[in-house]
């Protein structure tokens, strides 16, 4: 993987998460998407794992919180648990933010260290960085916006029944 082919499939995953919410409408992203989750739920979903990223890109080791030591179920009700009460004009700053953030750390990187296990402190020798990015990011917004968008699917098919 080189920084370009990253930072492409990053921007373009990017473009179809914002094409997302800009369809959902900020009037539609407290309403319930799936369980108990709402939009406005899993962007700040999303938003943890960027700034986790955020974390590594800033210190170029594999740091972050101790939630990574969970099951993803886990931490995903913990994270819903904290995120549930926030303001969701703060969790769309903090979503816009943390792109930009990790975009910028991401712009520093070259070829060798997304492909170098060696260029992050505490990284084990067998992983390969850009992978634990893009799980992270756009792997990440690629699969919510594809839940997003089924989700507008689906209201548009109730509405017009």
């Amino acid at each position: 993987m080189t920084h370009q082919e990253f930072l492409q499939l990053l921007t373009t995953a990017r473009a179809e998460w914002e094409a997302a919410l800009n369809e959902v409408g900020e009037e539609r992203m407290t309403q319930i998407v799936y369980g108990a989750w709402t939009v406005k739920d899993l962007i700040a979903h999303v938003s943890w794992f960027v700034n986790e990223m955020v974390g590594v890109l800033k210190e170029k080791a594999l740091v972050g919180s101790e939630l990574w030591r969970l099951k993803n179920d886990e931490r995903n009700a913990i994270l819903f648990k904290e995120n549930r009460d926030r303001a969701l004009k703060d969790v769309l700053d903090e979503d816009k933010r943390l792109y930009q953030q990790f975009l910028e750390l991401f712009k520093t990187l070259s070829d060798d260290d997304l492909n170098n296990a060696a260029h992050f402190r505490e990284m084990p020798p067998d992983w390969i960085p850009w992978e634990v990015l893009r799980g992270n990011t756009y792997k990440h917004y690629d699969e919510h916006a594809r839940e997003l968008k089924e989700w507008l699917r689906l209201l548009r098919i109730e509405r017009s029944q």
